[in-house]
């Protein structure tokens, strides 16, 4: 990105070329539609030969227009590649600017440029803010209609929805053009159809168009699901259709491009010669589903048919402006009724729609279009001002959102607004959950904008900003304004704004930006500190009021407080900060002892004496060494903290433990809950951690820094690789590793590197069996059933702990497991070089899970494992998920980008088995980690094993002997030692595959193994007893994804409930009810998901 602001900014400065035209489809990944009807008439219309013509594409799209260009005979126009240095100086210095989406946010538009916005599409579905969850790019697209010298709609409904739904209404000072897309021009020559038809020999022939939507939300997700889908479509069609019928599909690239129609007798693809429309002219029906290509299609008055087989499931999570069913044309549901309606001879008269969406379709649209640009002349076009109600644009300012305070402050500032005036929200483009939960709770008469956040600077501008920012501001002051002046149109193009509100702002520049321009009247509004905090401190911002002070046109009190009540205890955390200078640590006779000795800097008068500790949420006794501290510097202050820690406290924690200094004022019940800075400032150093601290003979304990760079005490399972021999192999191999680059091996593992029975288990021996001699698997050598793996697979296993481990650990880049990637090495390991190792973005890493992924919602505080890795790395991160339903969880609650998931199903169903006389019960409920160290003490009195008991008592005494209590792995070890009356009904070591495939019946609470057992037959029982208190435990922002309706088994809350239907559960099989329900979350049932997946990661050259 620094390459592209200096680069773009260089050309800023060149002057603009009047005979020139840049054309960009879809940022450069589309060569069809109304750039390439522009781009047509430009290149076929003699009156524009003197007009250089640019052509935007991306490195996928540069052949095919290559080779379209070429079909065409266009030999005068120049492709250019997106975002590269060629493109940025196009941008700068060309006269006349096309889009159909939107250039990047670095663009400035020029006065002497003409810019065109066309849009791409007439809406069916919501759009912008009424849609606010999903339009994480309003803001961009917002700034383009903004900067646009004319935006083109083809009709006034899509019109008054971009005018309301993406906020332009009274704020635009540039043109409307309502005028009919230029690709529908396609539709009036008839001599170029005539050209088609006998090129491709279709006299006499029926053509049917096929143009479904991409019903898929990510690049896997659903490919080869809807590749199968369409295939069978197809194949029923194909075998209906008479011989003087062709079936044309032009499919969405991730399903037709390698789609094979050669066994087809009457279907076809649309030729890649012709652009869509040109060839769609020539078919006398248009067939198709919820795309807005209908819209289009009807400038042609041909018949339009949508088949819409799935429609309930795709409208599930949809909205459209109006219900499909009020369309005018015939809807289908199944190929026998799509070839009734083909072959009837009947149209149904859709004039009126016609009226209403494509009243201004004709054949000169594109030259009229070009016409205006050029020479100004709009006589054949109606070209209108944009709505405005003439009251005054009183844009208010709130930057981002940071909190629920902040959140609450904003909205109780909106509802005190007064006068009836036009306000306009504006705020950093960034959205995130407080700023969209403002926005669906403001009222709707107030409008929202969103600026690009990033600023584009030269590093001469940012020495000029820091210096007029930080030491002295009337210093180039010339030079600021002018740089404040150019990113203030880049931001804000040809916005009408009166007013500028300045509300809520941590940003360094807008404010400037604004004060730069001197027809805006601005409004100071000083606000509580409380919600800038520590912000206030910094001299750029100290400066930055100052200005606003001077400079402002009026300045405003709104000095009201508004806190959530739900979490004022943290009010004050912005206004203080904690960072560990230097700490040590003991462990003596049963007492860790840790003393801290730290920074606070705080904006609020601090009384150290009644800051508690505490310790993975539960307050320690704690010993301050000042009860004000010492200041050092103006809001900086040292002090010291000692507190201990006995060995019943520190057995009985979580795993990970947040250190926090909590404060509450008893006046106004106003407090702070603050974690602790590692370091003063965080750097590349990271993973630094205390001494090792043995507990006692199984758990061991020390203080960490977080990735976050936040102190941590972990109280975990003593690890092998604590041993200073361990960490010395470690550290060998990964500088030999360094040596042998060129060893690339592929390395497999499931839960800890000791099981052999989960998904990664299947590939490894897929892929033994394909001849991968590369691809190995972890094992540790105490795993129980490691003679009965087939000496074949036997030659590529690795044991776990061995040098050879940790040296092919380094050497990899590509990992393939059931579990997160530390389980490729030891849970938890402390060594920095394992952890930088288990960072690194250059790993390929395919995440195969141990279960689907849809019981906890991946949105849970306890699910930080499964938050998706970053792609600024040469790795390619993968999970595998097993529907639609699991994709869209990982997408929307887990925060992946859609090209991160594969939708194939788990490798593991390909082989579970399940004897139909199966007559075991078996009880196994999920991992608690809230518990886990309590566990290790005195685990009968839990409440994971108390309920265990009352699911036992439940069972008839007839079934008690097919009772089997599978406990949790990470427990074995402590259930294993224990005495206790269910000892004698759980199993160890075992693995699942041999229980589940005697189990006639699952007890369980959210375990994923749920779905293993219904997969093969089992009945399930989800026992949701604790239901609320789990979810709690889980995080306050857990959720089920299973529910009463989705749910496939039986659900009780208590033990009377799961007393009644445990007879039931035990005789009868799986109901129809739960079959298809269970369908919808687990769509692959036919022995291929390791083919299936296999085959996708060989397409992405992971393998």
């Amino acid at each position: 990105m620094k390459f592209k602001q200096i680069s773009y900014l260089k050309y800023y400065k060149e002057e603009v070329d009047c005979y020139t035209f840049l054309l960009e489809a879809g940022q450069g990944k589309n060569i069809n539609g109304n750039m390439y009807a522009i781009l047509k008439e430009l290149c076929t219309n003699k009156k524009y030969a003197d007009y250089k013509v640019y052509f935007v594409v991306t490195n996928d799209t540069r052949e095919a227009l290559l080779s379209r260009l070429s079909f065409y005979n266009f030999t005068s126009v120049h492709l250019v590649e997106r975002n590269s240095k060629e493109y940025m100086r196009l941008l700068a210095t060309c006269k006349y600017l096309i889009t159909d989406n939107s250039f990047p946010p670095y663009y400035i538009k020029k006065k002497e440029q003409v810019m065109l916005n066309t849009w791409h599409g007439t809406p069916l579905k919501t759009l912008g803010r009424c849609d606010i969850e999903n339009s994480s790019s309003i803001s961009n697209v917002q700034k383009n209609f903004a900067m646009s010298d004319y935006i083109l709609f083809p009709n006034k409904y899509t019109r008054d929805i971009f005018m309301e739904d993406y906020c332009l209404k009274n704020v635009l000072n540039n043109k409307v053009l309502l005028a009919d897309y230029p690709r529908n021009v396609a539709f009036f020559d008839d001599e170029l159809k005539q050209q088609i038809i006998r090129r491709y020999g279709l006299e006499n022939k029926h053509c049917y168009a096929y143009m479904p939507t991409w019903r898929g939300t990510s690049r896997n997700a659903r490919v080869k699901n809807q590749k199968e889908t369409t295939v069978k479509y197809l194949q029923e069609i194909d075998d209906k259709l008479n011989d003087d019928e062709i079936f044309f599909v032009n499919l969405h690239f991730l399903i037709g491009n390698d789609l094979d129609l050669s066994a087809f007798k009457h279907i076809r693809r649309f030729p890649s010669e012709y652009e869509t429309y040109d060839f769609l002219n020539v078919c006398d029906t248009l067939v198709t589903d919820y795309s807005s290509v209908f819209f289009d299609y009807a400038v042609s008055r041909q018949r339009i048919i949508l088949f819409t087989y799935d429609l309930k499931e795709y409208m599930a999570d949809r909205g459209t402006y109006f219900p499909i069913e009020d369309l005018p044309f015939v809807r289908v549901d199944n190929t026998d009724e799509l070839i009734n309606e083909l072959h009837k001879d009947e149209r149904l008269d859709y004039s009126d729609f016609i009226k209403t969406y494509c009243s201004y379709a004709k054949p000169s649209t594109t030259a009229d279009i070009l016409d205006l640009l050029i020479d100004g002349k709009g006589d054949r076009l109606i070209v209108e001002n944009p709505q405005n109600n003439q009251k005054k644009n009183i844009f208010l300012h709130i930057d981002k959102i940071k909190n629920k305070h902040q959140e609450k402050f904003v909205l109780h500032y909106l509802e005190n607004l007064k006068g009836d005036e036009n306000y306009i929200v504006l705020f950093n483009g960034k959205l995130n959950s407080y700023l969209i939960d403002l926005i669906k709770q403001m009222d709707n008469n107030i409008q929202i904008y969103g600026y690009v956040a990033k600023n584009y600077f030269t590093f001469k501008e940012r020495v000029i900003l820091y210096i007029t920012s930080r030491i002295a501001r009337n210093i180039f002051d010339k030079t600021q304004k002018k740089i404040l002046k150019r990113e203030f149109n880049r931001k804000f193009g040809l916005l009408k704004i009166d007013e500028f509100i300045n509300v809520l702002d941590s940003s360094q520049y807008v404010a400037k930006e604004f004060y730069s321009q001197p027809k805006i009247k601005k409004i100071y509004t000083n606000i509580p500190v409380y919600y800038y905090g520590r912000l206030t401190t910094k001299r750029w911002f100290k400066n930055k009021v100052k200005l606003q002070l001077n400079k402002a046109d009026e300045i405003r009190n709104f000095l009201d407080i508004e806190v959530d009540e739900e979490t004022k205890n943290m009010f004050l955390n912005n206004c203080v900060g904690f960072m560990r200078l230097y700490s040590k640590s003991t462990y003596h006779n049963g007492i860790l002892n840790f003393k801290l000795y730290f920074l606070a800097k705080t904006m609020i008068p601090l009384h150290f004496k009644d800051i508690k500790v505490l310790v993975g949420g539960k307050e320690v006794s704690s010993q301050m060494a000042s009860p004000r501290g010492k200041k050092i510097l103006n809001y900086w202050y040292y002090n010291s903290v000692n507190f201990q820690l006995n060995n019943d406290e520190l057995v009985q924690m979580p795993i990970q433990n947040k250190i926090i200094f909590d404060y509450t004022d008893e006046k106004h019940y106003f407090g702070f809950h603050k974690g602790i800075s590692y370091k003063v400032k965080a750097t590349r150093q990271r993973y630094l951690h205390s001494k090792i601290h043995q507990v006692n003979d199984t758990i061991s304990c020390y203080f960490r820094q977080s990735k976050g760079n936040t102190l941590f005490l972990t109280v975990r399972p003593s690890n092998r690789t604590d041993a200073p021999i361990e960490n010395f192999k470690l550290n060998l191999a990964y500088y030999l590793a360094k040596l042998l680059k060129f060893k690339h091996p592929i390395l497999l593992f499931e839960k800890d590197s000791n099981r052999y029975e989960e998904s990664a288990s299947v590939v490894y021996e897929k892929l033994q069996n394909m001849g991968y001699t590369n691809a190995y698997f972890i094992l540790d050598k105490t795993y129980l059933g490691r003679n009965d793996i087939p000496n074949q697979y036997q030659k590529n296993i690795i044991d776990k702990y061995s040098f050879k481990h940790y040296l092919y650990f380094f050497t990899s880049q590509t990992f393939i497991g059931s579990e997160a990637l530390i389980h490729a090495l030891e849970l938890r390991a402390s060594n920095k070089k394992v952890l930088n190792k288990l960072d690194s973005l250059d790993n390929d890493y395919v995440f195969l899970q141990h279960g689907v992924m849809y019981m906890i919602s991946l949105d849970s505080e306890s699910r930080t494992f499964f938050r998706p890795r970053s792609s600024k790395g040469s790795g390619k991160y993968r999970v595998v998920t097993s529907s639609d339903a699991e994709a869209e969880h990982f997408i929307t609650l887990g925060k992946h980008r859609p090209e991160q998931i594969i939708v194939c199903g788990l490798p593991k169903f390909d082989k579970n088995k399940w004897d139909e006389d199966a007559d075991k019960i078996v009880i196994m409920p999920t991992w608690r980690p809230w518990e886990y160290n309590e566990m290790n003490t005195v685990f009968e009195s839990t409440k994971y094993y108390q309920m265990m008991y009352r699911i036992y008592k439940s069972i008839p005494v007839k079934y008690k002997d097919k009772v089997i209590i599978l406990p949790h792995p990470l427990v074995y070890q402590v259930a294993k030692e224990g005495n206790f009356e269910l000892k004698n009904y759980m199993m160890f070591d075992v693995k699942y595959d041999d229980i589940l495939k005697h189990t006639k019946l699952l007890i369980t609470d959210y375990s994923s193994i749920a779905y293993d057992a219904f997969y093969r037959g089992c009945n399930v029982i989800f026992y949701w007893e604790e239901l609320q208190e789990c979810l709690e435990a889980y995080g306050p922002s857990t959720k089920l994804m299973l529910n009463e309706g989705n749910a496939y088994g039986d659900i009780c809350y208590n033990v009377e409930q799961l007393k009644e239907v445990i007879e039931k559960n035990c005789v009868k099989t799986q109901s129809e009810k739960y079959k298809l329900r269970y369908q919808q979350l687990v769509e692959f049932h036919d022995g291929h998901n390791t083919d299936r997946l296999i085959a996708q990661l060989k397409e992405e050259n992971i393998l």
